[in-house]
């Protein structure tokens, strides 16, 4: 898969009336196996807990207690290797195709949810936390 997706005028058309895009595949089964190891090693490591950038959204977030729904502020801080990824580069080709020129990626973040333990995410805006 190359880094570049070129959305058709009928997707982009499609993104503005209704406000999703439905891509069949945006990362390939190798990067999709390096990206969750990178992460995963980011969440076992509990990285970033002690500065408050890693934290549990669903429970008491104590040392030594397993995160319910463990997020993370910022992951390329912590793994630097994610800002060098085909998946930023082909996000930025798409986010430049369905915003405009001048979109630039803004703050980053990771919510792991978990298998078995985890909970729902709850409700919520994004628009609350974001400018």
């Amino acid at each position: 898969m190359n880094s570049g997706i070129e959305l058709s005028a009928e997707e982009i058309s499609s993104f503005k009336e209704q406000g999703f895009l439905r891509l069949d595949q945006f990362l390939a089964p190798d990067e999709v196996a390096w990206v969750r190891g990178v992460y995963d090693r980011l969440f076992a490591e509990r990285v970033g807990w002690n500065r408050g950038d890693q934290f549990d959204l669903a429970g008491t977030d104590e040392p030594g207690a397993q995160a319910r729904l463990p997020q993370l502020m910022n992951p390329a801080a912590y793994a630097p290797e994610l800002t060098q990824a085909e998946f930023r580069q082909r996000a930025l080709s798409l986010a430049h195709q369905l915003l405009g020129a001048d979109a630039e990626p803004g703050d980053e973040h990771a919510i792991l949810k978990p298998a078995e333990n985890g909970v729902e995410t709850p409700w919520h805006q994004d628009q609350a936390y974001w400018d």
